[in-house]
């Protein structure tokens, strides 16, 4: 099966695409849904219609609100091609590759990334105890455009935090050494941490191919994509978290991550005695994640940004891999349960949740409708059941980590009116909590919402998809069926 993007704006169409194919619907080169075409033309209509009015409709919609706002074009002028007006500095960027004796995969990586980075940002290659000098051969073919640093302690947090150390950026981004990011994803990326108030950034992750059962099991299984609709994640202050913010895996994945760098120090890092090359093989990124969210960090999920992410290509290479999703969600848990002893029962609430109802349930679902083998399911709840003792056995001796949390604002709510489409500038809630938001387009009132603040700021692009996402069709001035029309049948016909 084909991989392959179409673009919904373009006249090309689907010519060439194959029998089969795993289409990636772009609007404006923004994922808005993914969807498998196969069989005669009537079929491949079909089916594409029905993801367009189904799980593609909300994120097209919600891209034509973005559009009015920006730019004032009505919908039905959905094909004209835009440039963002935003002229706010950008932030600098370190994306960090962590590796280890992958020399293939990770030139592919390196050679879609690197075309795209200029000071201030920078490249930076770990080399994670390394048994041959394959990849600073590599990162030397390029010529001084990626830096190169070895870390010799075994173990992908180790190498994480290497990277933490090394870096001097305004954020810190984490890429795995099999993905090939688009070719816009780090300009992407800079721009969703224009706003003070962002703390992490998660972005989609589609397959890179699907041409073996085993790539094709691990999307049916849930793979590493989190959807095409844009979220804005803070957790409360004033309780326990863990059940379920600790699930951070809902919203993004190690291989598309990126922290404010600063806050990523304050809260300690990477736990070492977590992920690859640890007994646990997993659950770094998740724990790291929710420490951020645990420090009032504003999780930003950030679907244009987007890379493609090479699968393991044999079953038993997968059902490993699920395995350690099991192990590494379980040593995750044990790592926040000794850290944070006021989640204590929040994460017995989220064990009970896990292992009654996620587990079990795809356990009987794979028995049952058998969308992927039993196999693959018994692997990460096998797994499951064995992480908290990984995690121990994997545990070193070694500093306290740090954890220097976000202040939280005073309780009260601000008032602030503003009209959409002028507002340049985050909103500064004044060490308040939260902001009463009542808002404006273009002299048509769109009504109020009560926002949380995030380190004393309520960010532009928060406001904006706050009321994008309450009401798109208000902002359209046109019903959702008379704006998407243009757009399906232009659709219907490419095909």
């Amino acid at each position: 099966m084909d991989v392959r993007d179409f673009e919904l704006t373009s006249r090309d169409g689907t010519a060439g695409f194959g029998d089969s194919a795993r289409i990636s619907l772009l609007f404006h080169g923004v994922s808005v849904g993914g969807v498998a075409l196969g069989g005669p033309r009537a079929r491949r209509q079909l089916t594409l219609w029905r993801t367009l009015t189904s799980w593609a409709r909300r994120p097209l919609l919600e891209e034509l609100a973005r559009r009015v706002i920006e730019h004032g074009v009505p919908p039905g002028e959905w094909q004209q091609a835009l440039t963002s007006t935003d002229e706010r500095p950008l932030p600098s960027v370190d994306v960090a590759i962590c590796t280890r004796d992958r020399p293939e995969p990770l030139r592919l990586t390196l050679d879609a990334l690197v075309p795209q980075v200029a000071p201030p940002c920078r490249v930076l290659v770990v080399d994670n105890a390394p048994s041959t000098s394959a990849t600073r051969a590599i990162v030397e073919s390029f010529r001084g455009r990626v830096h190169y640093t070895c870390e010799p302690t075994p173990g992908l947090d180790h190498a994480r935090n290497h990277a933490l150390a090394s870096s001097v950026a305004d954020v810190l981004a984490y890429v795995d050494d099999d993905v090939i990011a688009d070719d816009v994803w780090l300009p992407r990326l800079r721009r969703a941490f224009t706003d003070p108030d962002v703390a992490m950034v998660t972005g989609l992750v589609e397959p890179f191919a699907q041409s073996t059962q085993a790539e094709r099991m691990f999307e049916a299984f849930g793979g590493f994509g989190r959807g095409s609709l844009r979220r804005w994640l803070v957790a409360p202050r004033h309780r326990p978290i863990a059940f379920p913010w600790a699930n951070t895996g809902r919203y993004g994945t190690g291989a598309n991550l990126a922290f404010r760098r600063t806050l990523l120090r304050d809260v300690g890092g990477f736990d070492p005695a977590l992920d690859a090359g640890t007994p646990s093989a997993g659950g770094g990124d998740l724990e790291a994640m929710f420490r951020i969210v645990k420090a009032g960090g504003l999780h930003h999920y950030a679907p244009q940004c987007r890379v493609r992410h090479m699968h393991r290509t044999t079953m038993a290479e997968l059902e490993a891999q699920l395995r350690s999703w099991g192990t590494g969600m379980s040593a995750h848990v044990a790592s926040i349960r000794a850290a944070f002893p006021d989640e204590r029962w929040a994460l017995h609430a989220l064990d009970a949740w896990r292992f009654l109802r996620r587990l079990t349930s795809r356990v009987v679902m794979s028995a049952v409708l058998r969308p992927f083998p039993v196999s693959l399911a018994w692997a990460e709840l096998l797994g499951s059941l064995e992480g908290g003792r990984l995690y121990r056995a994997g545990q070193r001796p070694g500093p306290a980590r740090a954890w220097s949390p976000l202040p939280t604002g005073r309780p009260g709510v601000q008032a602030v009116n503003i009209d959409l489409a002028t507002l340049q500038e985050p909103l500064p809630a004044n060490g308040l909590s939260h902001l009463q938001v009542t808002a404006t387009l273009r002299g048509v009132s769109l009504g109020s919402l009560r926002l949380p603040a995030c380190d004393g700021w309520l960010g532009r692009e928060r406001v904006r998809d706050a009321f994008i996402r309450r009401d798109p069709c208000r902002i359209l001035g046109v019903p959702a069926d008379v704006a998407l029309a243009p757009i399906l049948d232009v659709a219907r016909r490419a095909l």
